[in-house]
């Protein structure tokens, strides 16, 4: 009898179910890769949630920016990019790009935490809308 690839393949350890009818192997490693991509990315978006913190609450008009020319060194914890992301923030959008913090830190709490993100695409198009309204109705108050 002639054995084939695909009957090998089959019999291999990473493929058997184990005893107890539980998944096989390869099914474990490929959730354990799911999950662990899954951590990654939200802890990415915690980390960009702070970072934004870290550059909006450390802004400093003096910094060099697209609109400003200066040999000093740019006082922003994040340093001549922080500088730039911050004046451009504040200046497109106001104080109201402080709205995008917590959605980027709930977003990747749910993430790690492995609870379902909602909807998350609606979340950051509405709280950009807040935004952009917000700043547009602290410029006609003001």
């Amino acid at each position: 009898m002639a054995t084939t690839y695909q009957s090998l393949m089959d019999g291999a350890p990473w493929r058997r179910k184990p005893a107890s009818g539980g998944p096989a192997f390869g099914q474990r490693m490929a959730d354990l890769g799911r999950a662990a991509l899954r951590i990654t990315a939200g802890l990415a978006l915690v980390a960009a949630g702070l970072a934004l913190a870290a550059t909006l609450l450390s802004h400093s008009p003096t910094d060099p920016s697209l609109n400003s020319v200066t040999t000093a060194a740019p006082r922003n914890l994040l340093g001549t990019p922080g500088a730039y992301l911050s004046d451009l923030l504040l200046q497109g959008v106001g104080i109201a790009s402080a709205l995008l913090i917590p959605l980027l830190w709930v977003a990747g709490a749910r993430l790690i935490a492995n609870r379902p993100t909602g909807r998350l695409r609606r979340g950051a198009l509405l709280s950009l809308a807040a935004a952009l309204l917000g700043a547009a109705a602290l410029g006609l108050a003001w």
